[in-house]
């Protein structure tokens, strides 16, 4: 038997030396869990849009990337994306249709 071991000082100092590790481990692991959480508002405020508060103290998230698919699912559930053609690309449209109709009706008589 060692002298430690004798004293009864060999337990204590395995104790010790433990709690310095787990200490150690700890004191990582809150450095990570600050990282995560930093990391993890910078994620929440990109997908749900800033944080603003209201006059009754709740707060709301809006104008994120949630919002933007929110808005293009509702343009295609509602009749699709609106497309805004000028006038001339519409006529040339009209006179397209038209004339596949006239050309239909020509081959259908003749």
């Amino acid at each position: 038997m060692t002298d430690d071991r004798r004293d009864g000082n060999y337990g204590r100092r395995i104790t010790d030396e433990i709690n310095t590790k787990l200490d150690a481990h700890i004191e990582r692991f809150t450095e990570f869990e600050g990282m995560v959480v930093a990391q993890w508002s910078d994620l929440l405020e990109i997908l749900e849009g800033p944080e603003s508060r209201r006059l009754d103290g709740s707060t709301e998230r809006s104008g994120g990337v949630l919002d933007d698919l929110g808005d293009i699912k509702h343009q295609l559930s509602n009749g699709g994306v609106r497309i805004k053609l000028p006038v001339g690309v519409w006529a040339a449209i009209g006179v397209a249709i038209v004339s596949g109709m006239f050309t239909v009706v020509a081959a259908v008589i003749g």
